[in-house]
């Protein structure tokens, strides 16, 4: 039983040490917190490695308004109409066409639902 709980330890420790950036752990908090809530199991550090590697989105509540919107604010080499006009897109189309979709609930491949 201390063995196992040893063992949770040390894997939790290993996830928030995957990154020292302080917003990026509160990232892996919540996304650690959110896994143990729906499975009870703590996520494979690897997985957790390669989205935080990716800078993949590690919110893995967030609707993809809010996906879009985050995307848009860590895309730093695009010209100045290019990040107005997606802007506007994600203004005028992906949030109100999209309130409250899960980003988890839409497939990689062209918005097929998973």
């Amino acid at each position: 039983m201390v063995e196992e709980v040893e063992a949770e330890l040390e894997h939790a420790c290993a996830l928030l040490a995957l990154d020292e950036d302080p917003h990026v752990r509160r990232k892996i908090t919540d996304l650690v917190l959110a896994v143990l809530k729906d499975t009870k199991v703590l996520p494979p550090v690897e997985e957790v490695r390669r989205k935080v590697r990716t800078h993949e989105d590690l919110n893995p509540t967030a609707t993809v308004a809010e996906w879009m919107t985050e995307f848009l604010r860590r895309k730093r080499k695009i010209d100045q109409t290019t990040r107005r006009s997606y802007e506007a897109h994600i203004r005028l189309y992906f949030t109100p066409c999209s309130p409250g979709v899960n980003r988890q609930a839409v497939g990689s491949g062209c918005g097929v639902p998973r």
